[in-house]
């Protein structure tokens, strides 16, 4: 498993616990809603599979990792075409923070 599928895994699981019920009448507001809830979830699924490999990254290069982590998911919120692409990246970027 990826850095970047486990960091989708953990979003789809902080969706049930934090997710909001989008039963109300201005359905206008909807769009920008959601686009918070997934920079909410997305920014804490980083912060929490960063932590779990946190033993083996190096502190230094960690920042690096978060950076293009969070890049690539905003990027796959407009264009989910490129996941294999985006997944590479960030694959680079785990490899490079390693010890």
């Amino acid at each position: 498993m990826t850095l970047l599928s486990e960091v989708i895994a953990k979003i789809k699981e902080l969706k049930a616990v934090y997710g909001y019920d989008y039963n109300f009448l201005n359905v206008y507001g909807i769009a920008d809603f959601r686009r918070n809830e997934f920079v909410f979830l997305a920014k804490k699924a980083v912060r929490e599979v960063i932590k779990e490999h946190e033993d083996e990254l190096d502190r230094l290069k960690k920042n690096i990792l978060v950076q293009k982590c969070m890049k690539a998911i905003m990027k796959l919120w407009t264009n989910p075409e490129l996941y294999s692409t985006l997944e590479q990246i960030v694959e680079q970027a785990y490899e490079y923070a390693k010890n």
